[in-house]
């Protein structure tokens, strides 16, 4: 939702100065454009929030350690470039605003340190040595040795992400948007999230994953809205119709369980349907400026590339429901869109009462 709410603002911001409401000059422009950096200024704290609520650490102390990084006087030491150094031990000067790798590292290892200091503590004295030494140990060891390491693994990832994103980036987008239902399945998706959010804190866009989401998305919504067109039983009409708004919304599990894989041939319709509407979408360098992966994402193509970019966006996001729709209508069968006996007897029961 933060990310979201940042990158909206940023679009306003965008069309401002597009259709000329108010100069990018003027103080109130200003003012928005620091309110919708925020976000990913703050990135590091954000994730620290996250990551103490996952690895289960104190979330205050998690807060402080990676606020460390963000502190204006380390900033100001970074920027004027003197040597940094904490009892001999060199610090590197790295500027850790809008970083992901480097606060969720530093929690990690928070909380192998933060469990290690409660064993070793005497119980009278573990309100007072606990926080202090899970701090003291935690944040220099940020400081030297795991910040470093997360800016060089955030480079590499960066690295990655330009090269699937290269002069052969639409086969990477195309082949991913085919088969994203694969990867929802095996809940490998949510491995792909620390990547695009990687890239939208270094570079507040993203052209890669997000873009492939939608068209996966947009293509089992199409296909499952042609089930209950298509469908002659109440119930199969009914589910579908509503699974298939909620995958054009971004929620494609009632499509991909529901519809799609138990049919089979609208799911093979979604795949082809996301693979050609993605490739279309890496030829064109689809660009998207809010973290979306819905219908939502039409007001998140506006940004630097102008209506060209928010032309293809759109095209895209037709592409992938109508080319599902048409194939799924053409492949389907009317006899083999039949309900299960669950469902007939749900229907029956329905029809009953």
């Amino acid at each position: 939702p933060a990310l979201t709410a940042a990158g909206m603002i940023k679009v306003i911001l965008s069309l401002s100065t597009t259709f000329h409401w108010m100069s990018n000059e003027s103080s109130t422009y200003r003012v928005l454009d620091f309110i919708g950096d925020g976000a990913f200024y703050f990135m590091p704290i954000l994730l620290a929030v996250f990551a103490a609520n996952k690895f289960k650490v104190n979330t205050s102390i998690a807060i402080i350690v990676v606020g460390v990084f963000l502190h204006p006087n380390f900033s100001q030491w970074v920027a004027s470039g003197d040597p940094i150094s904490f009892l001999g031990m060199p610090i590197q000067g790295v500027i850790y605003a809008a970083s992901v790798i480097p606060a969720l590292l530093t929690i990690w290892a928070m909380s192998y340190i933060e469990r290690g200091v409660d064993k070793i503590t005497p119980q009278s004295l573990k309100i007072l040595l606990n926080p202090t030494l899970t701090l003291l140990i935690t944040a220099p060891l940020a400081l030297i040795v795991i910040g470093p390491l997360g800016n060089y693994a955030g480079q590499g990832l960066a690295w990655v992400i330009n090269l699937m994103q290269g002069q052969l980036g639409f086969i990477m987008v195309a082949l991913l948007a085919a088969a994203m239902p694969f990867i929802v399945m095996t809940g490998m998706h949510h491995a792909l999230t620390p990547i695009f959010v990687a890239s939208f804190a270094a570079t507040g866009t993203e052209s890669l994953i997000l873009v492939a989401q939608i068209c996966a998305n947009l293509a089992q919504g199409g296909a499952t809205l042609a089930v209950a067109f298509k469908s002659k039983q109440k119930n199969v009409k009914s589910i579908a119709a509503a699974a298939g708004i909620s995958a054009i919304m971004g929620i494609t599990e009632p499509a991909l369980y529901g519809i799609t894989m138990k049919y089979k041939k609208p799911l093979v319709a979604a795949c082809i349907s996301a693979g050609i509407s993605g490739c279309f979408a890496g030829l064109m360098h689809v660009t998207l400026y809010v973290p979306q992966n819905s219908l939502m994402a039409i007001l998140g193509f506006s940004g630097d590339k102008g209506t060209a970019n928010v032309i293809a966006g759109l095209s895209m996001m037709l592409m992938s429901v109508v080319l599902s729709f048409v194939l799924t209508f053409v492949l389907q069968k009317d006899e083999k869109i039949e309900a299960t006996p669950t469902e007939k007897s749900a229907e029956g029961l329905a029809v009953n009462s």
